[in-house]
């Protein structure tokens, strides 16, 4: 029965973490994202 609490907690353990992982990747994205939208709003304005 032990086995299976410890597996429960290891498997529970790894989703939190890679939810985690995908949640700090997304929002550096967001963040790069929004300074490409400057940079282009900035080059529109400049073109214009």
């Amino acid at each position: 029965m032990s086995y299976l609490v410890l597996g429960m907690i290891i498997f529970w353990f790894a989703t939190f973490a890679f939810v985690w992982s995908i949640s700090r990747r997304q929002n550096k994205l967001e963040e790069e994202v929004a300074v490409l939208q400057e940079v282009v709003d900035k080059s529109a304005d400049a073109s214009v």
